[in-house]
């Protein structure tokens, strides 16, 4: 009589490449409609965005995952508004692609982050209060060509409305005024 065996599965989703469709019609990153195969990115998977005209692509308010990320714009100007990365791998922002930060959450990737051309980060404008900011915690390197742009100038909060109390925290204003801070372009 033989002894019973026993084996173990460790089963995981299939790492896909998913490209955006946008065939919803509302532009939302978590509408599975807006995705080839019908189905919302999650941590492992390929993503890229890539339309004929100029998009924005909502990603907010829920963070978002994905294995690697390009933004490719060959056909015209992508914005995606982002709240938060929770797992993200390498981003690749190429030209006429922008990646736009809403909310005060983090970019977490795992992986690289590459702005080619004159691909762009930016965040959200603050008006009176802090609002948004550009929160970046990149494992693998910060990759920028020369044209290239991390762009936060006239983005910060302003302080009161009557001029008494300047702005506070990075790229804050003084008293009634936006000032920020740009690197890069």
């Amino acid at each position: 009589e033989s002894e019973p065996r026993s084996l173990s599965l460790n089963v995981r989703p299939i790492p896909r490449r998913i490209a955006w469709t946008g065939e919803a019609g509302d532009s939302r990153w978590h509408n599975r409609l807006n995705w080839a195969g019908g189905r919302v990115p999650i941590e492992i998977d390929a993503v890229i965005i890539d339309t004929l005209g100029t998009s924005v692509i909502d990603a907010t308010p829920a963070p978002i995952a994905f294995g690697s990320l390009e933004l490719a714009g060959r056909g015209g100007r992508i914005t995606l508004r982002v709240a938060a990365i929770v797992a993200g791998g390498t981003v690749t922002v190429n030209s006429r692609g922008v990646l736009r930060q809403e909310g005060l959450g983090e970019l977490a990737l795992s992986g690289s982050l590459n702005l080619v051309d004159d691909g762009k980060l930016t965040h959200a404008f603050n008006n009176l209060s802090f609002a948004h900011q550009l929160k970046l915690a990149i494992a693998g390197d910060l990759n920028m060509d020369p044209a290239a742009r991390i762009e936060a100038k006239g983005l910060g909060f302003a302080g009161d409305t009557i001029g008494s109390q300047a702005g506070k925290g990075p790229g804050g204003g003084g008293p009634n005024g936006n000032r920020g801070g740009a690197w890069g372009g």
